[in-house]
């Protein structure tokens, strides 16, 4: 077996998911259709905690693990994590970031060497403010919420008038479910309901 390294996988598996359902979705237990064998199996037993694949993620390495014969990627976060935590070190978060910054970038191209008035303003805003509409309809799923402001304070006359227009955006993608614990517990009064009918 010719052994190659994961990371053109990990790329192909990224741009499977953007196209196959959306930049939003973490590469996190996501299956390979490449992925043949691994060199170094990695110990993975579902609902164990102190196994190798979940050592690995806390030290901030995603790995692959063999589930039911099948190679899954495991881990969600990125190169920045466990020195710094935080829904902006899930590898989706950072690519919807990434696409939203390129979007709003490219989609305001034919506003360069319009005239800045305050129609010119609400039209670049509201351009912005559809995106963010779209993206956040829940059959999209891209972003939970987002807005578009322009700041007076920060666009004076003077950067104005040199041609520096400067607009702020926030938004917030979903996050990723990293970690789910179910909690049981036996409660005696469904004997009450169960013999009363």
């Amino acid at each position: 077996m010719l052994i190659k390294p994961i990371s053109p996988v990990l790329a192909g598996i990224r741009v499977r998911l953007n196209k196959e359902q959306d930049i939003a979705k973490s590469i996190d237990n996501t299956e390979s259709r490449t992925i043949k064998g691994l060199e170094f199996p990695v110990e993975f037993i579902l609902n164990k905690e102190n196994t190798e694949s979940n050592a690995l993620n806390a030290a901030g390495i995603g790995t692959v693990i063999n589930w039911k014969g099948k190679f899954r990627i495991w881990g969600a976060r990125n190169c920045g994590y466990p020195s710094e935590t935080g829904i902006e070190t899930f590898d989706s978060v950072i690519d919807t970031a990434n696409f939203i910054e390129k979007t709003i970038e490219s989609g305001s191209f034919e506003c360069v060497g319009g005239k800045v008035t305050r129609a010119w303003i609400d039209n670049v805003l509201e351009s912005i403010k559809a995106k963010f509409n779209t993206w956040k309809n829940p059959e999209v799923g891209l972003i939970l919420d987002g807005d578009v402001w322009y700041d007076e304070q920060l666009n004076d006359a003077e950067s104005v008038a040199n041609g520096f227009v400067r607009f702020n955006y926030d938004f917030c993608p979903p996050s990723v479910a990293e970690h789910i614990r179910f909690s049981s517990f036996i409660n005696i009064k469904y004997i009450t309901t169960a013999l009363s009918n």
